[in-house]
């Protein structure tokens, strides 16, 4: 569909034939809309408007087709911008006008709430109400899938199980200092205070907070707490959801956390929802303010298989230690309180310990284990939470974290390894998709390699120097093709790795042992079949 060919006023027409299809514009709307959007950007209306009651057009832009076809109304948008004879002298940035404009015609937040009631209280389940809110999310570019699309992914195999790993181009990097900063700097205040609160709710963007016209919440109860359900604009995987508390409030784990959780997956079955540690550096990137995140997706860890197995003492909650990197305790149960009173030991248990002679270092006066919490509703609908055992000090050889990624692989991924990554989801930096394009000719022997001098180079793909160096030692390549499939080789490594990197205990004789003595220590007995009570 070739929008240029459209006038300003017919670019204005089919913005608003697009929100009757897919942002539930009321067709008794459209007049009301179609002035105001022309008085806003200096266009002359006309009479005898298109959208007169219809939902298609056979116009020269859209030929045989209609907005029906489109997915995104970004195309017409962007033409109207640059056809309005006042869009450039609006003292406005053109992606908080473009934002302006989709969001006046998507249903208001109240609107979207009500919708979403309706869906449910006309007979349709959960999943058809998130399923309308997922689409709206779409339809109004909040999800922008053009840009997301970008993203390179692939999923590698392991010993261990699959893994995903994502490079994105559309979100900058961050490290675990720019994370401690941004921890002080919102401290303060200011509006919004970050970037998950409510108040981001049509908020015309400054500063690091994108326009956020478009975004909309549902409210939730968790916990008898008011929290809200919004879907992330990154999308990192299927149905990618961020929930927080309507209060500004630093993340927080505790048995409200439990609550919370479950309660979650009690509404929404087909999801998972964890919290991050309340930690820095094992934590997420927003510390700032108590929220979760989740989505409808069979994150790789969900099928580690499990090399450890223990019971509780009432017999009802079957806890197991996963076959993978980090160290995850995972807990199943048809019983609620039983599962809620096994997590609350573990917790407080590992809130406690300190094994130097693992270098897991803790407390009293300075506390350094945290746990990554994951609630779901596996196959035979019990309850599971997954507690992923974290500890965050530091040495002066380790300054970013004993048990964070090893500093040789920081020109892969150097940011805090938080819940998405933990469960085998890698979110790795937008840089290496062009780095890796300008590491090719080294690997081809297109150009000449030398390791010191690469180092000092300025060049910021220098910091790849042993990369390159390593994977020379395999010998050249043939071609491009192949010097980007000994790269992609390289990061599966490294993921893999990582993963090995932020486990507490070890898969060796001593971290076994030390685990055992630690789970049995809470009051865990080794798994036996016939004491283990079914609901």
């Amino acid at each position: 569909m070739d929008f240029q060919k459209l006038s300003p006023v017919g670019l204005v027409e089919h913005l608003i034939l697009y929100a009757n299809i897919h942002l539930c514009l009321p067709f008794e709307d459209n007049l009301y809309y179609y002035n105001m959007i022309c008085g806003l950007l200096g266009i002359e209306p006309e009479g005898g408007h298109l959208f007169s009651g219809r939902a298609s057009c056979a116009c020269p832009a859209c030929g045989d087709g209609s907005p029906e076809q489109l997915k995104s109304p970004v195309p017409i948008v962007k033409s109207l911008l640059a056809a309005a004879p006042a869009a450039h002298r609006l003292d406005i940035p053109e992606k908080s006008l473009a934002c302006l404009l989709i969001g006046l015609l998507m249903p208001a937040p109240s609107k979207t709430v009500e919708y979403f009631n309706t869906i449910l209280s006309d007979g349709g389940d959960v999943r058809d109400a998130l399923n309308w809110f997922y689409d709206l999310c779409i339809a109004s570019d909040y999800i922008p899938l053009a840009e997301v699309s970008e993203n390179i992914k692939w999923r590698t195999e392991t010993p261990k199980g699959p893994i995903d790993i994502t490079i994105n181009v559309s979100k900058p990097e961050k490290n675990n200092a720019d994370i401690a900063k941004a921890l002080k700097r919102n401290a303060g205040g200011g509006y919004p205070k970050c970037a998950i609160c409510l108040e981001n709710v049509g908020y015309f963007g400054g500063g690091a907070i994108p326009p956020r016209q478009t975004l909309r919440t549902l409210p939730l109860i968790l916990n008898d707490e008011e929290w809200h359900f919004q879907y992330s604009p990154y999308n990192y995987f299927n149905e990618h959801c961020i929930v927080f508390s309507k209060e500004h409030r630093p993340m927080k784990t505790d048995v409200g956390t439990f609550n919370r959780l479950l309660d979650f997956v009690e509404k929404f079955p087909h999801y998972f929802l964890g919290s991050n540690a309340d930690l820095p550096i094992v934590g997420g990137s927003i510390m700032t303010h108590d929220h979760y995140q989740g989505g409808n997706y069979a994150m790789p860890m969900f099928g580690a298989k499990p090399r450890m197995e223990f019971i509780d003492a009432s017999r009802n909650v079957r806890v197991s230690v996963p076959d993978w990197g980090a160290t995850v305790l995972r807990l199943e149960s048809r019983s609620r309180f039983d599962l809620f009173t096994a997590a609350d030991g573990i917790t407080r248990g590992w809130a406690k310990y300190s094994n130097p002679r693992l270098n897991i270092v803790n407390g009293p006066k300075e506390r350094h284990n945290a746990v990554t919490t994951i609630a779901r509703q596996n196959e035979k609908g019990e309850y599971v939470l997954e507690l992923i055992l974290r500890n965050n000090h530091t040495t002066e050889a380790r300054p970013d974290g004993f048990f964070h990624v090893n500093p040789k692989y920081f020109n892969i991924k150097k940011e805090g390894i938080g819940l998405i990554e933990a469960m085998g989801v890698f979110i790795l930096p937008g840089r290496l998709a062009r780095q890796a394009r300008e590491l090719t000719p080294y690997l081809t022997g297109a150009a000449r390699f030398d390791a010191e001098t690469f180092k000092t180079e300025k060049s910021d793909f220098a910091v790849h120097a042993d990369m390159v160096e390593e994977l020379l030692k395999e010998g050249p390549v043939k071609n491009d093709a192949e010097a980007g499939a000994r790269i992609e080789g390289y990061i599966d490594e490294v993921c893999e790795n990582i993963l090995t990197d932020i486990g507490v205990f070890k898969e060796d004789a001593t971290g076994n042992t030390a685990l055992i003595e630690f789970i049995t220590n809470l009051g865990f007995e080794v798994f036996d079949e016939r004491k283990f009570r079914r609901y």
